[in-house]
């Protein structure tokens, strides 16, 4: 999405007093927000080589620890690591894991030098493929019983996950958060619960960047679920990660040019 179109969309948003609940259904966040969530998972789950990673600048932070900015040689930055110390052997502390302790993708889509998306990392989820689901094990329930062979059509469709936060008015503040949404009915994930940060919207949308239904938050505010779907909220408050994030990158003297739109 360009920069020009990417700001049109959100001062809309903006101007209209940012998001509310449809009442006949239909979209509530529009394609500028669910087009630029789908892409930041597709940019999570695609493979990407570590061999020519290198740390751009490392920042403490008083509550997440070392924040180190992780960069192809002489490129943009691509992630951000959170470890106990400064991560200055990738190799050994971040892709062997001995000293990382989580990571996420950053993106800066309207070009103004601060971060606007996080893509962050969760583990491995069980995504619904797009073509038929009429053989995939069922996985909700509280006990789950797989054969070797729903095993391995399991492990096939096993791909990271990522919960997101978007900054999508420019204010440097988080104002819509998703999270990985499952069938209740099947256990597989389809898509994210995506809320505003305000309270004031929650939906479900399909990895084709369409919202599918209403959903709200559970009595004990963990999950997000509508009538179809439920999603665990692995954050309890993603903006201060993300506002972490970009204090890391004032620290670091990081600008436009080093992050990637």
């Amino acid at each position: 999405m360009n920069r020009q179109l990417w700001n049109w969309h959100f001062a809309a948003l903006a101007l209209a007093g940012g998001s509310a609940v449809a009442a006949d259904g239909g979209a509530v966040f529009g394609r500028a927000v669910t087009d630029v969530i789908v892409a930041g998972a597709a940019a999570g789950e695609a493979d990407r080589s570590r061999e020519d990673w290198e740390p751009a600048c490392s920042a403490t932070n008083p509550q997440y620890g070392a924040i180190t900015f992780i960069r192809r040689k002489r490129g943009p930055v691509l992630m951000v690591a959170i470890s106990n110390a400064p991560l200055k052997n990738l190799k050994r502390d971040f892709i062997g894991n001995r000293n990382a302790q989580d990571w996420g993708l950053v993106f800066d889509r309207n070009g103004d030098g601060r971060i606007d998306q996080l893509v962050y990392h969760i583990g491995p989820l069980p995504i619904e493929p797009d073509n038929s689901v009429s053989n995939l094990p069922p996985l909700s329930g509280d006990e789950v019983r797989l054969t070797r062979e729903q095993m391995l059509a399991l492990l096939d469709h096993m791909k990271l996950g990522f919960w997101q936060a978007l900054d999508s008015d420019g204010d440097g503040r988080a104002d819509h958060y998703a999270f990985p949404a499952k069938r209740k009915a099947s256990g597989w994930y389809r898509g994210w619960a995506v809320i505003a940060a305000q309270g004031k919207a929650c939906r479900i949308v399909g990895r084709d960047g369409s919202e599918v239904e209403d959903c709200v938050a559970s009595t004990d505010g963990r999950d997000l679920e509508s009538a179809t779907f439920v999603a665990h909220r692995w954050a309890a408050d993603p903006g201060a990660v993300l506002d972490a994030f970009n204090g890391a990158a004032r620290e670091c003297r990081l600008s436009a040019a080093d992050f990637l739109r």
